[in-house]
């Protein structure tokens, strides 16, 4: 993969010899031929006679086949018909698990942009994203799963979430214009966006530069392809206790048969030809070979592995392999991601700061059920004017929407919006019904020069309320006031001093802190008048919640003696951060960046 965060718009144009206006059809159909189709190179899945097949590489029973085999030739058939039996038994059940776990696999379908928005000879048109080539110009909007690897070459207000490719849970901020460095960490490449990830806010244009296996996904997806499956520790003790069982039976039936021939030679029985008793001697050790075999072994390990299975079914967890299970009871070390594994994978507002008070908010993910508690004692969020006024700003100066679909609740539109939405129900708030009754009647949208966005909307009589939110260092300059229980008094330097202590001490906790302000004023005003002589309100801290039962999980990990190390895309701070709230990392414990990362040798690491 080239480069292209550190190339300009026009030399990522002038590199691919496309334009403004796109490709013809007639090259864009040359590239398809050249490049292939715009999607990922899927495994076919395991056959399922050779997961069946699978069953018998073990050499323990290979060993019991074996006797099978000898039994039956010795006329020993029920004892052959019993082996046989074990042996089918256990393969069944052995394959019955791992086809299950196969077929759920195939199940979970692969992440993909079914349709995209492409200028083709200089005219805008809907094609399907495998037919994306590089070169294309793409648009991309609100909603939109990025199609493939593409330099942007127009962002306006365009935040996009990487979780699923970084782990980074804030939506990243997008620009056209600026070029990094080689090294640039993929979360930083502010010029870029990666296929699989989803547009949360305004829209854009960007020219294709990777396709298919060639994109950042594709990568991913081709390390995990070429993924070699090693034994597992049971699997390699069981292998070396069959070889060795082998060695000993064949080494005792030797002893025996070479004893009892020697013996028969210096004590010959009258009557009783050599050759008749060379014969019954290797009966006698291939019976006795066939009797030390421990032929219920493979079937005690299979049951006892997937009554663990069984287990960790029930647990939500999906084994692949039933030796997996037993790998997990040898672990010592455990790698997780972050954002949907360890957290929520879901911003949630848990600390509303004003300068008298501070509110702890409780509840996880977009269910919008939690309690506001001051200094531990729980709290009517109606029955405090502050903190119902700051939940109403939050709520009115937004553009997205929190929907119920059966028992699940999701945002339509920017996470860090669809947070004020929960907090504002949790407070028991309708923000359908607030709408309507203060309707939007002007707004200043949010860019990332700005950082802030406001909204008037309709009061009483020919009133009208202006809410703002945004960064505090470009709210708090857009205030004369500030809110206090006795109502709003004169902002002075004290007051923005100890604004910016309570922001930096948020931020220093890993929260993403936005301020929120007011004001009553006129319908008809500009975005200066607008956007002056606030009346600042104070902190929203909203962070990607750590799971309650993951904490828990982390815990009993530690007192089994395995150590947990969490990795993220996430700013550094931030990790450190999350990780000491996980009880991952204490106050002397290493994190590592990226490119810190990179620079290492194993030996190092």
């Amino acid at each position: 993969m080239s480069d292209w965060h550190t190339k300009s718009v026009s030399d990522t144009h002038a590199s691919l010899s496309t334009g403004e206006g796109g490709l013809s059809d007639t090259e864009a159909k040359r590239r398809l031929e050249k490049h292939g189709h715009n999607e990922l190179t899927v495994q076919t899945g395991v056959s399922p006679l050779k997961i069946f097949l699978s069953q018998f590489k073990d050499m323990m029973v290979i060993i019991l086949i074996i006797a099978t085999v000898i039994s039956a030739l010795l006329g020993e058939y029920i004892d052959a018909l019993v082996i046989m039996i074990i042996v089918i038994l256990n393969s069944i059940f052995g394959f019955a698990q791992e086809y299950k776990a196969e077929k759920a696999l195939l199940a979970l379908r692969e992440m993909s942009a079914p349709d995209a928005k492409v200028i083709r000879n200089g005219k805008e048109t809907i094609i399907p994203a495998r037919e994306l080539v590089p070169g294309d110009i793409i648009l991309l909007h609100t909603g939109d799963m990025v199609p493939a690897d593409c330099r942007l070459i127009e962002a306006i207000n365009m935040k996009v979430n990487e979780s699923a490719l970084t782990g980074e849970s804030h939506p990243v901020n997008k620009n056209e214009e600026s070029t990094h460095v080689k090294e640039t960490f993929l979360g930083d490449r502010k010029n870029m966006v990666y296929s699989s990830t989803v547009v949360e806010y305004g829209r854009g244009r960007a020219v294709v530069v990777g396709t298919g296996m060639h994109t950042e996904i594709g990568h991913i997806a081709d390390m995990i392809r070429k993924e070699q499956f090693e034994p597992t520790p049971l699997q390699k003790k069981l292998h070396k206790l069959g070889k060795q069982i082998g060695a000993a039976i064949l080494a005792i039936c030797a002893v025996v048969f070479f004893v009892s021939i020697i013996r028969f030679m210096i004590d010959p029985i009258p009557g009783v030809p050599l050759g008749d008793e060379i014969l019954e001697m290797f009966l006698v050790s291939v019976s006795l070979a066939v009797a030390a075999i421990p032929e219920g072994l493979p079937a005690v390990v299979t049951i006892s592995l997937a009554l663990g299975l069984q287990r960790m079914a029930r647990r939500h967890a999906l084994i692949r392999r039933l030796p997996a299970v037993e790998t997990l009871g040898s672990t010592t070390v455990i790698c997780s991601d972050k954002t949907g594994t360890l957290t929520m994978g879901v911003m949630n507002i848990k600390l509303i700061h004003t300068m008298e008070k501070v509110y702890d908010v409780s509840g996880e993910g977009y269910e919008p059920v939690g309690d506001f508690t001051v200094k531990g004692g729980k709290i009517t969020p109606s029955a405090d004017n502050h903190l119902s006024l700051m939940l109403r700003a939050g709520a009115l100066c937004n553009d997205s929407k929190l929907v119920k679909d059966g028992e699940q609740w999701s945002v339509q539109g920017d996470s860090t919006e669809g947070a004020f939405m929960v907090v504002a129900r949790k407070g028991g708030i309708d923000p359908e019904a607030l709408n309507r009754d203060y309707g939007r009647v002007a707004e200043n949208p949010f860019d990332s020069d700005r950082k802030r966005m406001s909204t008037v909307h309709k009061a009483a009589g020919d009133a009208c309320h202006v809410y703002a939110k945004g960064a505090m260092d470009t709210i708090l300059p857009c205030c004369t006031h500030v809110m206090t229980s006795s109502g709003p008094r004169p902002l002075d330097e004290q007051a923005k001093a100890e604004i910016e202590i309570m922001n930096d001490r948020m931020a220093g906790e890993a929260y993403r802190v936005l301020a929120l302000a007011y004001k009553d004023s006129e319908c008809l005003i500009d975005e200066a008048q607008a956007e002056s002589n606030l009346v600042f309100l104070g902190l929203a801290g909203m962070i990607d919640a750590p799971r309650e039962d993951a904490i828990e999980a982390i815990k009993e990990c530690k007192q089994a003696g395995i150590r947990v190390v969490m990795i993220t895309g996430d700013h550094k701070l931030t990790a450190i951060s999350i990780a000491k709230q996980m009880g991952i990392a204490k106050e002397d414990s290493l994190a590592l960046t990226g490119v810190e990362l990179e620079q290492m040798t194993d030996r190092q690491l």
